[in-house]
């Protein structure tokens, strides 16, 4: 008759389990630990999409006319610009022509400015353009 060997089947240990544990209980809290971050990055990412969108409308339909653009700034409030408890905005959008500082007089430099006030801290993007009517 064959002789059956049983060899012992051996688990984890409570210990070993515990360090499994604790291992992965760090790895989850470093990466929520990472989430808001990721949500500022993006809440900035959005403000600055927008403003940039914001600039380029301007410019786009100031270029579309064809015009020489005044040297004194216009300045308007898009609904986009965020706006405080009382409804003021925090910023605001201005553009303004200025001579070709290479002594062309047919070409006129363009440029749109939007300014805005994020986190107590006053932010502006410029775009700079030429116009040739």
């Amino acid at each position: 008759m064959e002789r059956i060997k049983y060899r012992s089947i051996r688990g984890l240990s409570l210990i070993e389990i515990l360090i499994a544990i604790g291992v992965l209980s760090v790895g989850v809290l470093a990466v929520i630990g990472m989430f808001p971050s990721f949500f500022k990055l993006n809440a900035n990412s959005w403000t600055t999409t927008q403003v940039m969108l914001l600039t380029q409308e301007k410019m786009d339909e100031i270029l579309s006319s064809n015009a020489y653009i005044s040297t004194t700034p216009s300045t308007d409030y898009p609904g986009i610009i965020p706006r405080d408890g009382s409804g003021n905005p925090l910023g605001y959008r201005r553009w303004w022509g200025e001579s070709d500082p290479g002594g062309n007089t047919n070409i006129q430099i363009i440029k749109v400015e939007v300014v805005w006030t994020e986190r107590s801290r006053v932010k502006r993007y410029t775009l700079t353009g030429a116009v040739a009517p």
